[in-house]
C-alpha cells in the first residue's frame, strides 16, 4: 500500500513539473507576440462527454480508459503543397516539397495553433493522471507521454531557434510519429541551405535526414 502511494506521489509530481513547464514555454512564446497578433481562444472544459475529442498529429486521451494514439493527416502547408511519394526520395536526403507564397501571419498562426494543440493534449494527460478511478498502469503511461511531448516541444524549438540565428528569418518546425516539417519563409533555397537545414534539424530532433521535409514559403507583405 505505501508502494502505491509513493508511486502516486512520484507520477503526479513528474506531471505536474512537465505541466508547468510546458505552460511557461507556451505563455513566454504568446507574449513576445500579442502586440502583433491577436486571436480569439475559445477554451472548453474537458467533461466526460468531449473528452474524447481528437487532436491532430498529437497522441491523446479518451475518456475510456484507453490512452490512443492518433493517426491524422499531417497538418496542410497550402492546398498547392506538391505530394511527393516515396519512390521519388532519396534514402538519406532530406524532401524537398515547392510551395507558393502565404498570408503574413502564417508563421505565427502556425506556431500558436501548436502551442495550443500541445497545451490541450498536456491538460488531458494531466487529468488522466490524477483521476483515482484509473490504473496505475494507465496513470504511469500518460505520465511517460507527457514526458515524450514536452520532448518533442523542445527538439522543436532548439531547431527553430538554431536555423533563425543562422540568418532563416522565420522557421516552423513540428514533429510527428511520421518525421519532421520545416517551413522556412524563403521564396527558393539552394542545395547548400537545404543541406544545412536538413542537418539542423535532424541533430537537434535525432530524426534521420530522409524523415524531414523542407518547404519554402515566401511571404506576402
Amino acid at each position: 500500500m505505501n508502494t502505491f502511494k509513493k508511486n502516486q506521489i512520484i507520477i503526479t509530481a513528474l506531471a505536474i513539473m512537465i505541466a508547468i513547464a510546458g505552460y511557461l514555454n507556451f505563455t513566454d512564446k504568446a507574449s513576445i507576440n500579442e502586440e502583433k497578433y491577436v486571436f480569439n481562444n475559445n477554451e472548453t472544459d474537458v467533461s466526460e462527454e468531449d473528452s474524447g475529442l481528437l487532436v491532430p498529429n498529437e497522441e491523446v486521451l479518451t475518456n475510456a480508459n484507453v490512452i490512443e494514439e492518433i493517426s491524422e493527416e499531417e497538418f496542410a502547408l497550402t492546398n498547392e503543397t506538391a505530394i511527393v511519394e516515396d519512390e521519388q526520395n532519396t534514402v538519406g536526403e532530406a524532401v524537398f516539397v515547392s510551395s507558393n507564397s502565404v498570408d503574413s501571419r502564417y508563421f505565427l498562426e502556425e506556431k500558436i495553433d501548436r502551442e495550443q494543440t500541445r497545451a490541450y493534449s498536456m491538460e488531458i494527460l494531466l487529468g488522466v493522471i490524477n483521476n483515482e478511478k484509473l490504473a496505475e498502469e494507465q496513470k504511469i503511461d500518460a505520465a511517460a507521454k507527457m514526458v515524450d511531448l514536452q520532448d518533442r516541444i523542445e527538439k522543436e524549438a532548439a531547431a527553430e531557434s538554431i536555423l533563425e540565428a543562422k540568418g532563416f528569418k522565420e522557421v516552423f518546425v513540428r514533429m510527428d510519429e511520421s518525421g519532421v516539417d520545416v517551413v522556412v519563409n524563403a521564396e527558393q533555397l539552394t542545395e547548400k541551405e537545404l543541406a544545412q537545414i536538413a542537418d539542423v534539424v535532424s541533430r537537434k530532433t535525432g530524426v534521420s535526414a530522409e524523415h524531414v521535409v523542407i518547404t519554402p514559403l515566401k511571404i506576402n507583405k
